[in-house]
């Protein structure tokens, strides 16, 4: 039997099958996946992963450079909302613990 590329609806109709078997089993997880969802992600991956812009615009089949650059721009998005959740915003830069401090960091 000769190899062959998957169709569109094989890829949804496989992609369905382990979406409804992931959220049979972990009862939380309820985020949209789609093909399109797949590939956004594996381009993200790769833009972390340092692969130059460029070649992610020949793997993604993009006309120009521009349209690429989207994935920097939510990129750089996505890493300022982790370094807001996770900066301390407390007197004087240092960390004082609180009622709401795992005990972990509340014994220094």
């Amino acid at each position: 039997m000769l190899w062959r590329p998957a169709s569109t609806d094989g890829v949804r109709y496989l992609l369905a099958k382990h979406v409804a078997h992931a959220r049979s089993r972990a009862q939380r997880f309820n985020a949209h996946v789609s093909p399109h969802v797949l590939r956004h992600s594996n381009a993200m991956q790769l833009l972390l992963a340092g692969i130059d812009r460029s070649v992610l615009r020949f793997w993604l089949g993009h006309e120009s450079v521009e349209t690429t650059q989207m994935l920097s721009e939510c990129l750089t998005w996505t890493e300022e909302r982790i370094i807001e959740s996770v900066a301390y915003h407390g007197q004087n830069g240092r960390f004082t613990p609180g009622d709401q401090t795992p005990k972990l960091l509340r014994w220094a």
